[in-house]
């Protein structure tokens, strides 16, 4: 009897992030490094803020703009140094690398510049330029703080892999294993790089101080270490250090989401000891849960298998039977989610951008992942950095989809406003023109230069009888008229009754003419200051006519390039949209060609376990009606 689940271990149980995975997967996004210095400029502490609120799109719009107008005075290096990640993030990597080499010659502050080279080492080993980003990461200093130096290190060992130097990367690596800034998830990374590189006992060292935590952890480092100590598992596993690889699997919690294939491992290990029974002890628990799981079904073959070896015919038979079923109703599963996929019903919804995101950089909710394809082994394919990365990038092209319909939408606005604008301006500028046209400056200007030489005349000749106002001005003409009458009555009055009224009357005139004396040099300022005043009202009305005369010839051909330059921003909207539109179907149909091929692989594998468990069902039959032989005693 042959025994084959060895071959069919976990999917993905030993298939990790590697270093290179995470260098490629980083996003200036959710980096620390962002740039720590005064905000100067106000249009620069807009795109910070909007960076902070993790509105990535308005940040960068915000900056461009800013940069385009010249508003970026004393945060230009900065506003660059985050509009270079902001490119970096969104996957430009032309227009990052251009802001990145331009601030590393220009820029002097020392740790901004380490920043600065090890964006643009990232960005090198994006594109497969390893030279180049093995000289920016040569030009990071070496006195650079703990976390640039961190990176730096973890760049550099994913370069020399690269470049198959690999005991060069395995020397930076182990310089890393007491620092205390490096995250688990880049201790986990490097020490299964250590471990496919064949340095199984300096990788456990590094994934040993993970796997054995014992202070409380978040639910994601929690997780991390049972992952861990999987890997350590299956690593000892594969290496026949048995009694080790038990102790790996033990530390894995009990509803870990590794707990069953932690099971699985254990099971695999007693049976490799030859510890059959105890093997059928994990296995059958391995029975009793979700039958989807890998390591569930792999687990039913072992069972089986396993039986068999003990000569227990009959419960082998029923466990290739149970997992025959099982493969059989599975497989139908899989043909029916790869034609609802084909039909494009299954990944319309959680392809869909969310209406709440007001930024392209996002991430699949879980609640949108189809029921369908939930099960184990595609679940770690939806979580995977490829996936991730295939479903962000489509989410920023539709993201740019929905920006350029609310543009199209506002063009039709813009033509709204601009017909409003036109008709209100034909309509008042009429009568607007009809009340300034009655204006003649040329009569305005002789009648405010007689109007400036009176003023002047009254000042030189210290005239205070001139500013009298209109009520002194009929008092002392009611005066002058009294004293023409006194003159007339002056034989009618007796000569005592006629110097009363006579004294009466001086009296009266020279307080008048008294109180414009004193008053006459506030009164002379006032003049001047309402004479100034008119001369600005005479300039403004002039100005207005003008203007007036001006908008009545240039209005309209104002109005035409607006409507000419509606109709350009409509027609490159409507162009983009189209061609945005078209880029996003077929990359939702690379999306679903990368789920259809997993899918795919996922048959086969389970094509395989079909044949292999039919296989030994013959075998059972055959062995159940060959007669046993003579033996001779």
């Amino acid at each position: 009897m042959f025994y084959v689940a060895k071959r069919f271990w976990p999917a993905g149980t030993l298939l990790v992030l590697s270093i290179a995975t995470a260098i490629c997967g980083v996003s200036y996004a959710n980096d620390a490094s962002i740039p720590k210095s005064e905000v100067k400029d106000l249009y620069y502490g807009k795109g910070l803020y909007d960076f902070f609120q993790a509105d990535y799109f308005s940040s960068l719009t915000q900056l461009l703009v800013a940069k385009e107008t010249g508003r970026l005075d004393q945060n230009e290096d900065e506003a660059d140094l985050l509009l270079g990640g902001l490119y970096l993030s969104y996957g430009m990597l032309n227009e990052a690398e251009s802001v990145f080499l331009r601030l590393a010659k220009n820029m002097t502050a020392a740790h901004t510049k380490n920043r600065v080279w090890l964006r643009l080492a990232e960005i090198f080993y994006r594109r497969g330029r390893l030279q180049r980003a093995h000289e920016a990461v040569d030009n990071i200093s070496d006195n650079a703080p703990a976390d640039t130096a961190t990176r730096k290190a973890v760049l550099l060992a994913s370069i020399l892999i690269r470049e198959e130097k690999h005991e060069q990367a395995v020397a930076t690596l182990i310089q890393l294993k007491q620092d205390k800034t490096i995250s688990h998830f880049d201790r986990y990374n490097l020490g299964v790089t250590l471990i496919r590189l064949g340095r199984l006992q300096e990788g456990e060292q590094f994934l040993n101080i993970l796997g054995q935590q014992h202070e409380k952890l978040s639910e994601e480092v929690g997780a991390l270490k049972d992952k861990t100590n999987l890997v350590l598992g299956y690593s000892a596993l594969q290496h026949n250090i048995r009694e080790q690889a038990k102790a790996y699997f033990a530390r894995v919690k009990v509803y870990s989401p590794f707990a069953n294939q932690a099971l699985y491992g254990l099971g695999q290990a007693l049976y490799d000891a030859g510890q059959y029974e105890d093997a059928l002890r994990y296995w059958s628990e391995l029975k009793k849960r979700d039958l989807r799981g890998p390591a569930v079904l792999e687990s039913l073959i072992a069972l089986a298998g396993t039986y068999f070896q003990l000569q227990a015919y009959k419960q082998s038979l029923a466990s290739y039977s149970d997992a025959t079923a099982i493969i059989q109703r599975e497989l139908k599963e899989i043909d029916t989610t790869i034609e609802r996929i084909r039909h494009g019903e299954l990944l319309t919804r959680m392809l869909s951008p969310s209406q709440a995101n007001a930024t392209p950089v996002g991430e699949v909710e879980s609640r949108l992942i189809p029921v369908s394809l939930r099960q184990h082994y595609m679940t770690q394919f939806l979580a995977s950095h490829e996936f991730a990365e295939a479903v962000k990038t489509y989410n920023d092209v539709n993201f740019y989809v929905e920006h350029l319909r609310r543009w199209l939408s506002k063009t039709a606005m813009f033509n709204d406003m601009l017909h409003l604008r036109k008709q209100a301006f034909n309509d008042r500028l009429p009568a607007t023109l009809r009340r300034y046209q009655s204006l003649k400056p040329e009569q305005l200007d002789r009648k405010y230069a007689r109007l400036t030489d009176e003023i002047k005349s009254i000042e030189k000749q210290n005239d205070a009888m001139a500013l009298a106002t209109t009520d002194e001005m009929g008092t002392l003409q009611r005066l002058s008229e009294t004293r023409h009458r006194l003159e007339k009555l002056e034989h009618y009055l007796t000569p005592m009754d006629h110097k009363t009224r006579s004294e009466k009357y001086r009296l009266l005139r020279g307080l008048l003419v008294w109180r414009l004396g004193t008053d006459h040099n506030p009164r002379l300022h006032g003049a001047k200051k309402s004479q100034k005043e008119l001369g600005e009202h005479i300039a403004e009305a002039t100005r207005l006519r003008t203007a007036l005369l001006s908008a009545q010839r240039d209005a309209p051909a104002t109005f035409d390039r607006f409507q000419l330059r509606i109709e350009q921003l409509n027609s490159r909207a409507s162009r983009l949209s189209v061609a945005v539109e078209r880029v996003a179907e077929e990359h939702k149909a690379k999306i679903e060609a990368l789920v259809i091929e997993k899918l795919e692989r996922r048959k086969a594998r389970l094509s395989r376990y079909l044949e292999q468990a039919q296989f030994a069902v013959a075998q059972i039959y055959d062995i159940a009606i060959t007669p046993p032989s003579d033996e001779t005693p």
